[in-house]
């Protein structure tokens, strides 16, 4: 397995107010049932933009990302995908069609991606970790803040830090995440999401700001 070095910022919700969380007497106890709420959450859509760093190459896209069991479609549009690339997952494998029409086909989303655009993006990871939650029955070790919430999860090679919560419908969902690997790659990306059918985002874009070793974001609203 090749070992990336990615730094990655999702943000999850929009410029609304945050209020500092209380402290909790119990932070596993509330995790625990966080955690349940969040897996239970099965059907979500995403919609965002994405920026990749390497030292010999970069690049940033905009994405719109369904996800239900048994199958996954994603948009992406821009440089990235090289115009516009849809990936599509079910029970049978992953098929990508580029700008030009041109179709690819594997089993794994991860390999398809790398293959046909040059960008290696753990979308099976990310399938978690956007709803702060770990991969089912992969080995991962975790902090809980003191108000029992994810701060940072360590799991298939990522570092994946929780840097801001907000309240969707009821449950607390990650606003902000970093993440990094081990390779000398950055990715960035800003998701405005519906993760519930009453949840509607409250800023859908962001500005990209970086100096030599560090990107990150500024919400635009």
């Amino acid at each position: 397995m090749k070992r990336l070095v990615v730094s990655a910022l999702i943000l999850l919700s929009g410029c609304a107010l945050h209020t500092p969380p209380p402290v909790v007497d119990a932070p596993e106890q509330v995790w625990n049932e966080q955690r349940a709420r969040r897996e239970a959450i099965t059907s979500w859509g995403i919609t965002g933009k994405l920026a990749i760093n390497t030292p010999v190459k970069s690049g940033t896209a905009s994405f719109n990302w369904r996800h239900a069991p048994q199958h996954d479609s994603l948009d992406i549009r821009g440089p990235l995908g090289s115009g516009h690339a849809r990936l599509e997952s079910n029970s049978e494998g992953v098929s990508l069609t580029d700008s030009t029409g041109k179709q690819y086909s594997d089993q794994n989303a991860e390999t398809l991606l790398m293959n046909a655009l040059g960008w290696e993006i753990p979308v099976g990871g990310l399938q978690a970790w956007v709803r702060g939650v770990p991969l089912a029955d992969v080995l991962h070790v975790y902090e809980l803040d003191d108000s029992g919430r994810l701060a940072k999860l360590i799991q298939d090679g990522w570092e994946i830090r929780y840097r801001g919560w907000t309240e969707v419908n009821g449950t607390e969902m990650p606003r902000k995440i970093f993440m990094k690997t081990l390779r000398f790659t950055s990715i960035l990306a800003g998701i405005p999401t519906l993760l519930a059918t009453k949840f509607r985002p409250t800023c859908d874009d962001f500005e990209l700001l970086s100096d030599s070793n560090t990107l990150k974001t500024r919400a635009l609203c």
